[in-house]
């Protein structure tokens, strides 16, 4: 489709994100992911910035206070956290000290208030929220722990184990069944 569309100089970096991750390489978030996404926004500048404007819903935390602001975060690693702020410097050590804090979705939203303003979206004024607040939101089909533990004690529900047969091997669910993902 790439070539279609006239580029002529078009590759496949096929490790994708996960090797991007590795790499630790930072990733991007959109700005409807941004404005709709299940995330904890983070506006790193200072706090009199922030009042001046910031994007809906963020947490004010000066990325000067981020490492001593640790116990603030959730205690789910597979939380988003969504970094802003107007200086590189300060997204990348947020980046940094998010990864050392093994969160696995650690992103930034690049160009921030400027970005969020441009698409025609409003700043919220006065102080940011203090406290993050997360609650991770199921997606379609995805069962929680609870439906899950039930649904193991009913008898009635087959568990697929779709991950690789050395992985199964090490450890499973009573009873599951495994189907690898390429089957």
């Amino acid at each position: 489709l790439a070539k279609k569309s006239g580029y002529e100089k078009v590759r496949v970096y096929l490790d994708g994100e996960p090797e991007w991750k590795k790499a630790e390489l930072p990733l991007e978030s959109s700005l409807a992911f941004v404005e709709k996404g299940n995330i904890v926004l983070i506006d790193l500048r200072s706090p009199e910035k922030v009042a001046a404007g910031h994007i809906p819903g963020a947490v004010g935390i000066p990325a000067a206070d981020l490492a001593a602001a640790q116990a603030k975060f959730p205690a789910y690693r597979g939380a988003h956290l969504v970094f802003y702020s107007d200086s590189a410097e300060d997204l990348s050590q947020a980046l940094e000290l998010a990864r050392d804090w093994n969160y696995k979705n650690a992103t930034i939203f690049p160009g921030g208030i400027g970005a969020w303003q441009k698409a025609g979206k409003h700043l919220k004024t006065g102080a940011a929220a203090a406290t993050v607040t997360y609650v991770k939101k199921l997606a379609p089909g995805e069962v929680g722990t609870e439906d899950f533990q039930a649904a193991l004690k009913d008898g009635r529900t087959v568990v697929i184990d779709a991950r690789a047969p050395g992985e199964f091997e090490k450890g499973h669910f009573k009873g599951a069944v495994n189907i690898p993902a390429e089957e």
